[in-house]
C-alpha cells in the first residue's frame, strides 16, 4: 500500500478525538458511515468507466455522521485529457490558494478564507430563497444550517487560522497535514493545539443534534413545522436552543483566539 492509499484509509474512530465512547450518537454514526463508504467502495471496485478518476463522498457521510436517515451525495470527478492531474500528497494540491502562501509565508491564506465564507454565505443565501419560495421545509434547513454547516465551515476556517501563527513551511502543513481530516476531527485537533479544554461542549451538544436527526420520528416532526408557531414544537425548540450554545462556543473560541492568531487573519475575516 502506498504512502497516498495509507493516508485515506478510512479511521475505525477519530484520529483527534479523546473519549468518543462518551458520545454515543457520534459513535454510532461514525461506525455507521465507516461500514456503509466499505460497502459502497466494494460495490464500485471494478464497475466503474476508467475514465473516472475518483468519488468523494459529500454531505454528512463524507463528515462521517451518517445514519439511515441520511442521503448519500457524491462527488465523481472525471479524466480530463486538456489538463494534468494535480499530486495527491502535494501543496500543489491548494492550486491558486497556495502559490500565494508559498511564495511568501508571511502571507494568509486569503484566496481561500475569500472562497470559504462565500460557499458558507451562499449556503445561508439559498437557505433564505427557499424559505420564501416555499418554507415546508425549512425547520430541519435551519437546524442543519446552524449545527453541521458551523462544523463543516468552522472546520476549515479555524484551521487557516491556526496556520496563521505560523511561517515558513510549517504554515502550509498545518492545513495539508489536517484536510484528510474530518471537520469535527480538525476542531479537537485545533482546540488542543490552544489549550482549550471546552472542546467537550462542541462535543455534547453536536451529539445531541446527530441523536435526533438519526431519529426518524424526530426528523418527521420538523417537516410540518409552521414559522409562526415553532417554539411550540419540542423538536425544533430544542435543537434550536441547542444551536445557539453550539454557536456561542465556536464565537467564544474565536475570539479568544486574538494576538494569537495573527492580526491579518482577523482582517481578511471581517474585511
Amino acid at each position: 500500500m502506498s504512502d497516498a492509499e495509507k493516508r485515506w484509509v478510512l479511521p475505525p474512530q477519530p484520529r483527534t478525538i479523546r473519549k468518543f465512547d462518551r458520545y454515543p450518537a457520534l459513535k454510532q454514526n461514525w461506525t455507521f458511515s465507516v461500514e456503509f463508504l466499505k460497502h459502497v467502495s466494494s460495490k464500485c471496485a471494478g464497475n466503474l468507466s476508467d475514465n473516472v478518476e475518483t468519488i468523494a463522498m459529500a454531505g454528512s457521510f463524507g463528515r462521517l455522521e451518517g445514519s439511515r436517515e441520511s442521503d448519500a451525495d457524491y462527488i465523481m470527478v472525471v479524466k480530463n485529457p486538456e489538463h494534468d492531474l494535480v499530486p495527491r500528497d502535494s501543496a500543489v494540491l491548494f492550486g491558486k490558494y497556495s502559490e500565494y502562501v508559498i511564495g511568501d509565508s508571511d502571507k494568509e491564506f486569503t484566496f481561500l478564507m475569500n472562497d470559504l465564507m462565500r460557499y458558507f454565505r451562499f449556503i445561508c443565501v439559498n437557505y433564505q430563497s427557499n424559505f420564501w419560495r416555499q418554507n415546508e421545509q425549512w425547520a430541519l434547513r435551519n437546524l442543519k444550517l446552524r449545527h453541521s454547516r458551523i462544523v463543516m465551515y468552522s472546520g476549515l476556517l479555524f484551521l487557516l487560522g491556526e496556520a496563521s501563527k505560523h511561517n515558513g513551511p510549517t504554515k502550509i502543513s498545518t492545513v495539508t497535514d489536517h484536510l484528510p481530516h474530518t471537520p469535527l476531527e480538525r476542531l479537537a485537533w485545533i482546540y488542543e493545539q490552544n489549550h482549550d479544554a471546552n472542546f467537550f461542549r462542541v462535543l455534547g451538544l453536536y451529539n445531541l443534534f446527530v441523536s435526533r436527526l438519526s431519529d426518524k420520528m424526530w426528523r418527521d416532526q420538523l417537516k410540518e413545522v409552521g414559522y409562526e408557531g415553532r417554539y411550540g414544537v419540542p423538536a425544533f425548540a430544542e435543537l434550536k436552543a441547542n444551536s445557539d450554545a453550539f454557536i456561542a462556543e465556536f464565537v467564544r473560541f474565536l475570539f479568544a483566539r486574538r494576538h494569537k492568531w495573527s492580526d491579518r487573519f482577523f482582517e481578511y475575516l471581517f474585511f
